[in-house]
């Protein structure tokens, strides 16, 4: 894994290139955007990683890896007032700062059709602690570095070396997501969604319900 200053610079280049490219995208059109859709929908899937999903946006900040927009999230998306259908983040929004968040929240509000919602997984403060709290080393992982202590993988999952800027519980979500004038704001588990069909939902959720580490929340404008 890169350090955290590394993939900064790295980040902080591409993505003042990376607007180049979103003035290409808002000259194709949004029609031929959708198309990728048989429904017609217009779905984002922000951050994507490694992490492709057939039948949505791809966007991510690494050109390197397979997407459909190549796009710091950071910059304004390419896609006019009130016309995306649904958009999912997952495992993302740690990796910024307070500020970025916010500033990406009211991107996506301003995109968001009416009635339309965002999907966030992000690592759960919540069930990290009490995790901890039961000493229950087995519940965190050994990545990005091979601990034993129950403190250490711990440390391992809520900051992952030094990759994450937030962590996040449902409340603090709310609060953040209420204060960017985001409406209908809900808890959900894995494979459960107000948003997206079952059908779909489950083939690109890699989570499940009966065991998940995440909060997963949904937001409407």
């Amino acid at each position: 894994m890169k350090s955290q200053w590394i993939k900064d610079i790295v980040h902080h280049t591409l993505g003042r290139v990376s607007v180049l490219n979103r003035y290409r995208l808002q000259t194709i059109g949004h029609s031929k955007l959708r198309s990728r859709r048989t429904d017609g929908l217009l779905w984002l899937h922000m951050g994507c990683g490694k992490h492709y999903i057939p039948g949505m946006l791809n966007v991510d900040v690494n050109p390197f890896i397979r997407s459909d927009i190549w796009l710091d999230l950071r910059r304004r998306l390419p896609f006019a007032d009130e016309s995306v259908d649904a958009i999912y983040c997952c495992h993302t929004f740690e990796h910024f700062s307070e500020h970025d968040v916010r500033k990406i929240l009211r991107e996506c509000l301003r995109v968001l059709k009416r009635g339309s919602g965002i999907r966030i997984v992000t690592p759960d403060l919540k069930k990290a602690v009490r995790a901890y709290l039961d000493g229950d080393a087995n519940y965190f992982s050994d990545f990005p570095d091979k601990r034993s202590s129950v403190g250490g993988r711990c440390v391992n999952y809520l900051l992952c070396r030094d990759q994450h800027r937030l962590i996040f519980d449902y409340g603090f979500w709310a609060e953040l997501l209420e204060q960017e004038g985001f409406a209908v704001i809900r808890e959900c588990v894995p494979h459960q969604s107000a948003i997206f069909p079952q059908n779909e939902i489950t083939r690109f959720e890699y989570e499940t319900p009966d065991r998940h580490h995440s909060v997963f929340v949904e937001a409407f404008r």
